[in-house]
């Protein structure tokens, strides 16, 4: 059965050249087209992407978030999540990545530390 797409909410954030997009779902290869969409239209210089709405994310999911960082790495913009849930941030523990991204525990953290 296929699942619904994840659903990306974009809104600016505190600070100047922040944008925020706020993910609900599951981040998995059936459901990324939207978001693979929403990060297209994106090039502010600092953006968040708040995951507490996430329920679980597959390798799919991950490899976006390590191309999305590598992106942001050759462009110059600054990227951090925010928001993970114990599932998805031990995955990212387990994998290592967690020691390559930029993480806080809240958007209101991630958009502190950007300002």
């Amino acid at each position: 059965m296929a699942q619904e797409h994840v659903q990306v909410f974009a809104s600016g954030g505190k600070g100047l050249g922040q944008r925020v997009l706020t993910c609900r779902g599951a981040l998995t290869m059936e459901t990324l087209a939207s978001l693979r969409l929403a990060l297209q239209a994106e090039n502010s210089p600092a953006l968040i992407i708040e995951l507490s709405g996430v329920s679980h994310m597959d390798s799919a999911g991950l490899g976006l978030l390590v191309h999305l960082h590598a992106s942001c790495q050759r462009t110059g913009r600054r990227l951090a999540l925010a928001g993970l849930n114990e599932r998805i941030r031990k995955l990212l523990d387990v994998t290592g990545i967690s020691q390559v991204l930029t993480l806080y525990t809240t958007r209101a953290d991630a958009e502190q530390a950007f300002s």
